[in-house]
């Protein structure tokens, strides 16, 4: 069988929006995704699914997955991105779609009953929306959750601090990911909240679709971020730095930095000693006395174990 290929034919134009999952070794969960997908009413509906080099039996389960539930009005691209990246895969995906909206998703999360349908008539009810985004409900390792939210005041602050606008949090005009230049593969870790500062840069007009989160998301030792700050401090210092060339058209600078401070604490904590030279670094190229002094101070706020640090020290910022 040819995996990759197109199962289902339809009048592409028809749909609204397509979802787009990159798939890397995932067979133990990802026929729980596909299946929240499934049972959502939305039809027509189009999904893209890219394997980015599984060496597991993903490659396999997406297949029987697809041979069992494509239907009319259900198109279903399955594609190989073999470049090492999930950024990689989701550019891969992004090129085929060909509705004027889409939504990325991972292969690890859960849309309940209901998300794409109120997704679909938040875009009929908001015409002028470019973005459209919801609150989600978090799962830690531990089995804790917490409602993760999307903001539309102050966006770019709350999306470097908060990830407001992390992957599973929002969809958006098909043209504006592109216009914004789509995934950056240098990127590992923190690339949706710089991929969403990118897309603020362009002015968009933002929505937020009220309820209940309709979207599970789980974080586990396996997923991209890792297990701890620690582990992925050097990535996040790599999507900092990527920000920091646009944050300038959004806020201050300094709030770039402060988020730096925040990880470089959180990541000290976490057993990275090193990581206080990313603090080093934000006071030594910090020329504002008054900032120095906020992220002196948030950086002890954090290294005392207590949270809130970018809402307590953001009004010293200049």
């Amino acid at each position: 069988m040819n995996f990759f290929t197109t199962f289902v034919v339809m009048e592409q134009s028809e749909a609204i929006i397509t979802v787009v999952i990159p798939v890397r070794n995932r067979a133990d969960v990802v026929t729980r995704t596909l299946d929240s997908v499934l049972a959502q009413r939305v039809r027509p509906l189009r999904l893209i699914v890219v394997d980015n080099g599984s060496t597991d039996t993903s490659q396999q389960v997406v297949a029987d997955w697809i041979d069992a539930h494509a239907a009319p009005g259900f198109c279903i691209e399955f594609l190989s991105q073999p470049k090492p990246g999930a950024n990689a895969a989701r550019n891969l995906g992004l090129e085929a779609v060909s509705t004027p909206w889409t939504l990325f998703f991972d292969s690890d999360d859960v849309m309940l009953p209901g998300h794409l349908e109120r997704v679909i008539q938040g875009i009929k009810d908001h015409p002028e929306a470019d973005v459209l985004g919801w609150d989600v409900m978090g799962y830690a390792p531990d089995g804790s959750d917490r409602i993760q939210r999307f903001e539309t005041q102050n966006a770019p602050w709350h999306n470097i601090m908060h990830g407001s606008m992390a992957t599973q949090r929002y969809c958006a005009r098909t043209d504006l990911f592109r216009t914004a230049g789509g995934w950056d593969e240098t990127l590992s870790t923190w690339d949706d909240i710089e991929l969403a500062t990118r897309i603020l840069s362009k002015k968009p007009c933002l929505v937020k679709l009220r309820g209940e989160p309709l979207v599970k998301m789980f974080r586990s030792e396996q997923s991209i971020t890792g297990p701890s700050f620690a582990a992925s401090a050097d990535n996040c210092c790599r999507a900092l730095k990527q920000m920091a060339r646009v944050y300038p058209r959004l806020g201050p600078i300094s709030h770039v930095a402060m988020k730096a401070v925040i990880l470089a604490a959180d990541s000290v904590r976490d057993g990275r000693a090193d990581a206080v030279n990313i603090f080093k670094e934000a006071l030594r190229t910090e020329p504002r006395a008054f900032n120095r002094m906020a992220y002196r101070l948030a950086y002890r706020w954090r290294m005392l174990g207590l949270r809130g640090a970018a809402r307590v020290f953001k009004p010293l910022l200049r």
